[in-house]
């Protein structure tokens, strides 16, 4: 139940006072109710309390009901006399009176006095939410404008409010825009195909928002996103549009900064890979010769020179140990130059897209296999134990076979290079719809903030001026970028100083299983066409 309405009942009658005390009484209203004999207790009344709504009667002792009217408050006031005329009512009116109502000998018009106190505190309750709504439009900081439903002549819905937002923003007084229409904030970059979306959308009643370059009074281009709402009254007639309009001008050259940043990177990084791609076929044809001539002329030395030469003292014994060695390092060198080339090619055609991967069932234990004995040179000398862990069945899926095993050969052989005994462990898991394969080794483990910096390019673990590992830091990015290509997902996880684990997952979902998909999407779309 809703709290009592207090009501000032301002008359000097004793029989009228009675009368409404009655009234109230015997119709069971939730007055709150006080009585004042003449203006200047009405007055102390107000001052000292808040009211409803004032009943006042014309003539008082000390004054009328246009004193009473004078007195500051929020509260609606109805007139009720038998000693007024028509003229009184009209000068109540215009005076600030809610309404004004005429005695009669029977006082029948406290029948109707009831009714008239409920329209006076809902037309109250409007009064405040209009003022209240009217301070928020105001005040907002988006221009608000009100257009009329239906164009009343060409070229349009005319203007009938703006905000003061919209004077601030567009530089445009309200006298100079009421009547005419929206386009005059267009101009020479207003996209004509956005004004045909927004009298689509007046054509068809329905709200939108559009974005759209719109033009100051001294002609400085600004850009809005306008939300456009039809507004309709209670039997649904539409009476009006409102329009919203957020000025977006930082963050459109915001966009078009980082639009502009974005194409220049990619520009930069084409140069990148190609520069990278021509010098590294550039050096590869050089590469080749010196490696294929170090290893000819290696066995010639070792083979048939060094076994001839007759007299050998300890100074031939010297050279020819130098030359040995010499020739081992150009080697494996030359060899090492030409990892370093081949990474930097596959980096510079995954990131161009220029790879042509294959679609071949692949078995991962056989992947595995394959991995370890490429790396068997590089764990065998060291007496490291490579050991095999499988939980499942069945490890086939459909991807690039030999990408997969160079990811799991770059795998074992960071393995292997930060390892120095111990073991090293390849896990192999079928889940439900993914293969988990994990490389576990006993090596010196990776600091935790290395952990997802050793996945950037040439990023290395002891990437220090004394402690400088061999490599190209590319093998890592290779393998995340062949991962990735497969629909899966790589990370390592490390206990520094006692080892790492480097994971990846990828989904089994077969090539047939991938062909059903795409038949199934294209049945749902023939079906969701045939609704129409």
């Amino acid at each position: 139940m809703g709290k009592n309405i207090k009501v000032l009942l301002v008359e000097d009658d004793l029989i009228d006072q009675m009368a409404f005390k009655r009234m109230v009484k015997d119709s069971g209203l939730s007055y709150d109710y006080a009585v004042a004999g003449c203006v200047s207790e009405a007055k102390e009344m107000l001052t000292a309390s808040n009211f409803d709504v004032i009943i006042t009667d014309y003539m008082l002792p000390d004054g009328s009901a246009f004193d009473v009217i004078s007195i500051k408050t929020d509260a609606p006031i109805i007139f009720a006399t038998g000693a007024g005329d028509e003229g009184t009512a009209v000068n109540a009116m215009k005076a600030g009176a809610y309404d004004y109502l005429i005695k009669d000998h029977e006082r029948n018009y406290l029948k109707i006095l009831p009714v008239t106190v409920e329209k006076a505190l809902k037309s109250k309750e409007a009064e405040q939410r209009l003022r209240l709504l009217n301070a928020a439009v105001e005040n907002a900081n988006d221009s608000i404008i009100i257009l009329e439903a239906e164009p009343s002549d060409l070229p349009g819905r005319k203007i009938l409010y703006v905000n003061k937002a919209f004077t601030r923003i567009t530089g445009y007084e309200a006298y100079e825009v009421l009547g005419k229409t929206l386009r005059m904030l267009n101009g020479i970059n207003t996209d004509a195909a956005e004004l045909a979306k927004a009298n689509l959308a007046f054509e068809e009643r329905k709200p939108i928002t559009i974005e759209i370059a719109n033009y100051k009074k001294d002609g400085t281009e600004f850009w809005v996103e306008s939300n456009i709402v039809p507004f309709a009254e209670e039997r649904g007639w539409y009476v009006h549009w409102v329009s919203v309009q957020r000025d977006i001008t930082q963050r459109k050259e915001f966009e078009d900064a980082m639009r502009l940043s974005k194409e220049a990177a990619e520009e930069a990084s084409q140069a990148k890979s190609d520069f990278l791609s021509t010098v590294s076929h550039e050096l590869r044809t050089p590469l080749t010769s010196v490696l294929g001539f170090t290893t000819i002329v290696k066995e010639d030395l070792e083979g048939f020179i060094f076994p001839n030469i007759k007299e050998r003292d300890n100074k031939m014994e010297r050279k020819i140990r130098n030359v040995s060695e010499s020739l081992d390092i150009m080697e494996k060198e030359a060899m090492r130059l030409t990892n370093l080339i081949n990474d930097v090619l596959d980096i510079a055609k995954i990131e161009a897209g220029k790879i042509d991967w294959k679609d071949d069932e692949i078995d991962m234990r056989d992947v595995f296999l394959r991995a370890v004995s490429a790396t068997a040179s590089l764990h065998e000398p060291k007496g490291i134990k490579i050991e095999e862990e499988l939980i499942g069945d069945d490890f086939k899926f459909f991807g690039d076979g030999d990408r997969m095993i160079q990811v799991a050969t770059n795998l074992f052989s960071n393995a292997i290079k930060f390892t120095e005994s111990g073991t090293i462990t390849y896990m192999i898991k079928h889940s439900a719809d993914e293969l988990r394969c994990e490389v576990i080794d006993t090596g010196i483990g990776i600091p935790e903030d290395m952990l997802e910096k050793v996945f950037e390019k040439f990023k290395q673990i002891g990437d220090t001026l004394t402690s400088k590992p061999q490599g190209t830091g590319l093998g890592l990015p290779i393998c995340k970028e062949i991962i990735e290509h497969h629909g899966g997902k790589i990370w390592a996880e490390s206990n520094y100083g006692k080892g790492s684990t480097f994971i990846f997952t990828i989904p089994t979902s077969t090539k047939k299983d991938s062909e059903l998909g795409q038949k199934d999407a294209l049945l749902k779309s023939i079906k969701d066409l045939s609704r129409f």
